[in-house]
C-alpha cells in the first residue's frame, strides 16, 4: 500500500505539470502542479508513518534466525524474552508462542550463569563457565 502512495504521489503533480505545458489547460499561463505538492506531501507522509515505509522489514530473520542450529534468545531491558529461535524452545523445552514476555530466569532456573549471564552483570569468569568454557 505504501508503494501505491508513493507512486500516487509522485505520478500526480509530475503529470499534471507536463499536462499543463503540453496542452495549456486548465488555466494558460498558471501551473497547477505546486497545488498538487501539497497533496504529494500528505500522501509522503501517510506512506511513512502509518504504513511505515521506512522502517527495517525483518527480511533476515526469518532467513537466518529461524533456521540457525544454534540457540538464539532475545531480552529486553528489563530481562523478559522478546524472542527466541526453534533451537532455544527446544533447548528450553518451551513453546515460542508461550514464552514471550516472560522473565529469563523463569525458562532457565537451574542454570544460575546462564540468568547472571544474560543480566549484564558478568565477569569473563562467569561468560567462560556459562558457555561451557570454563
Amino acid at each position: 500500500m505504501s508503494t501505491i502512495l508513493l507512486i500516487a504521489a509522485l505520478a500526480l503533480p509530475t503529470m499534471l505539470n507536463y499536462l499543463s505545458q503540453i496542452f495549456r489547460f486548465p488555466f494558460p499561463g498558471i501551473n497547477l502542479a505546486p497545488i498538487l505538492l501539497r497533496v504529494a506531501a500528505i500522501l509522503y507522509a501517510v506512506a511513512l508513518f502509518r504504513y511505515r515505509f521506512l522502517d527495517i522489514v525483518p527480511i533476515a530473520r526469518s532467513r537466518l534466525i529461524e533456521t540457525l542450529k544454534e540457540p538464539v534468545l532475545v531480552l529486553d531491558t528489563d530481562e523478559r524474552i522478546i524472542d527466541m529461535n526453534p533451537a532455544a524452545s527446544s533447548l528450553f523445552a518451551i513453546p515460542v508462542t508461550g514464552v514471550i514476555g516472560m522473565p529469563v530466569g523463569e525458562i532457565a532456573p537451574d542454570w544460575p550463569e546462564f540468568i547472571t549471564l544474560c543480566s549484564g552483570r558478568t565477569t569473563k569468569k562467569a561468560i567462560s563457565s556459562a558457555c561451557g568454557r570454563g
